[in-house]
């Protein structure tokens, strides 16, 4: 059962309280502020392939421990208050452009402020991988220097499956 207004429900004969998500991240960024670090789980789709949404949770650190680099991914909050996760596309002085793994639309800039952790670990399939060890850190790399080529490799997939689709009916 799951109810996003916060409110009390029952779950096997125990109360339970779910908080809103912005709440919760509210929560988070102050954590982070006071040099914590948390874990969150990945909820949405712009980083799939390389997160997958209700299977892998994100470790996050400080901003302050680190400078922003092309190819890390963060959580930022947007002028709206939503917070997203995205990976840094390019700095410029301030300023950082975001765009998600599965994503060919550039966000930014954004001001730096408004980066409030970076992401250093996944949790998947029962264990935290480091994301800033060889595997993590190439692919970021190079998934970032394929940015202005997304748009072709997203359509030639989609274009695949339905033809896949198409032989099977």
């Amino acid at each position: 059962m799951h109810n996003s207004d916060g409110k009390y429900w029952k779950r096997s004969g125990e109360t339970c309280c779910t908080v809103q998500t912005r709440i919760y991240l509210q929560e988070i960024e102050k954590m982070l502020h006071e040099n914590h670090s948390a874990s969150i789980p990945v909820s949405g789709i712009s980083m799939y392939p390389f997160l997958t949404p209700n299977c892998d949770y994100v470790g996050l650190r400080p901003m302050d421990t680190v400078r922003c680099r092309p190819g890390m991914i963060v959580l930022f909050r947007r002028e709206s208050g939503a917070y997203v996760l995205h990976r840094i596309i390019k700095c410029k002085n301030e300023s950082v452009f975001l765009a998600g793994d599965g994503q060919c639309i550039l966000e930014g800039p954004i001001h730096i402020s408004q980066v409030v952790g970076w992401v250093s670990h996944v949790y998947r399939r029962g264990k935290w991988v480091a994301l800033w060890r060889r595997k993590g850190f190439i692919f970021g790399v190079l998934w970032r220097w394929a940015f202005p080529i997304r748009r072709y490799w997203f359509g030639g997939a989609r274009r695949l499956s339905v033809l896949v689709a198409g032989r099977k009916g």
